[in-house]
């Protein structure tokens, strides 16, 4: 019979792969007793636990250490001294509110006879949308304690008579939706720039010169500034706002469009009726007819009679338009190598005839006077004074 042997292995390469096997369990448990980092990659948490291991703590740390930076920097931006619970609600809206922790709260008291906001309202800091409406002349401006509302995503205050709008809008880190409509408010205020997810922004039917604020904001989706005195778009930055999806700006004092408005690749509606426009920028073609769904340039004073044209037909004609734009487009590119190199011609002939007068002025130029000639001694005259 035939006895079944156990095969063995030699025992200089059973050492190896028995510290190979305590090295892997070493690590696991390293792994388990190693905090998690949120982002952090398997190779990335590894290496660190290596160089903790091997003592190098000011490498390891450095990930930590940026979190706990930007952990500490958005608990500094949201930590105000706490106001308490405020004053008892009046409102039943508030108290409905507060009652069932509500997250939106919508205050229609236009047809109340209040003659002020309820203070309670700005000490519902669980609400994320917000609307308020008052009476007419009542609401002229938002309080700074519309900073402690923290939450909001939406802020709705439209109908109002707001004459501006607080500086504290600007802690209102989470804020989407920003509507204030059919209000008096003059100017932006520049902290609005700090507003970096703002989504959706309505301030049709104000008293608006400028947007030079928003230069700062490139997450928007929609902008609606209708029946301003807005005088120039040029503000936007047009290439970053990649999400751009409505851009409305009719009946303003707009006299020019900026040629990088073309790079708003998303846009599907834009309408600039009603304003003082003459020249419609051939970069407009750079435009995707598929993609620009809605076109109004209406009642502008516009110069170019092709164009007004088209525009004039039944409905928006945006292919046919986008597609002379680009024709334009190409036309002036091609005057403008035609008028450069026109321009080196003339360069060129000038640089020609400067050589050729040079010679010119060579030979006109008189031959230099001749060198006198040393006056000849006198001759000695013969017998001397009587």
């Amino acid at each position: 019979a035939v006895s079944e042997q156990t095969p063995t292995m030699p025992l200089d390469m059973l050492k190896p792969l028995r510290r190979l096997l305590e090295e892997e369990e070493e690590e696991e448990e390293e792994e388990e007793d190693t905090d998690y980092i949120e982002g952090e990659t398997t190779a990335e948490r590894r290496k660190r636990i290596k160089a903790k291991k091997a003592g190098l703590d000011k490498f390891a740390n450095i990930t930590l250490k940026k979190d706990d930076a930007a952990a500490r920097k958005d608990e500094e931006e949201d930590e105000l001294p706490d106001p308490g619970p405020g004053p008892d609600p009046q409102w039943e809206e508030i108290v409905a509110c507060r009652a069932g922790n509500l997250a939106d709260l919508i205050c229609l008291r236009h047809e109340s006879k209040d003659t002020q906001v309820d203070e309670s309202l700005w000490y519902c800091r669980q609400v994320n949308n917000l609307k308020l409406r008052m009476p007419p002349g009542v609401l002229v401006e938002l309080p700074a304690h519309l900073e402690l509302l923290k939450s909001l995503t939406t802020l709705i205050v439209s109908n109002n008579a707001l004459l501006r709008l607080p500086p504290e809008l600007a802690n209102l880190k989470h804020l989407k939706n920003l509507e204030f409509t059919d209000n008096q408010v003059e100017e932006l205020p520049k902290e609005m720039e700090a507003l970096e997810h703002l989504e959706v922004l309505d301030c049709c039917r104000n008293k608006l010169s400028s947007i030079a604020p928003l230069k700062a904001l490139c997450q928007l989706v929609t902008l609606k500034l209708d029946q301003n005195s807005i005088t120039s778009l040029s503000p936007l930055q047009y290439k970053k706002l990649t999400r751009l999806a409505t851009l409305s700006a009719s009946h303003n004092e707009i006299v020019e469009l900026d040629d990088k408005m073309g790079r708003l690749a998303a846009l599907t509606s834009l309408n600039l009726c009603s304003n003082k426009i003459k020249l419609l920028p051939c970069d407009l073609g750079d435009m995707k007819e598929k993609v620009l769904m809605h076109l109004n340039l209406d009642d502008n004073p516009l110069k170019d009679s092709k164009a007004k044209k088209i525009l004039e037909k039944g409905r928006a004609p945006i292919k046919e338009l986008l597609a002379h734009l680009r024709k334009e487009q190409e036309s002036g590119k091609k005057k403008k190598k035609k008028a450069k190199d026109s321009e080196e011609d003339d360069d060129e002939e000038e640089d020609d005839d400067d050589e050729a007068e040079q010679p010119a002025k060579e030979e006109e130029e008189p031959a230099p006077p001749p060198a006198p000639e040393p006056a000849k001694p006198a001759a000695a005259s013969g017998g001397g004074g009587g």
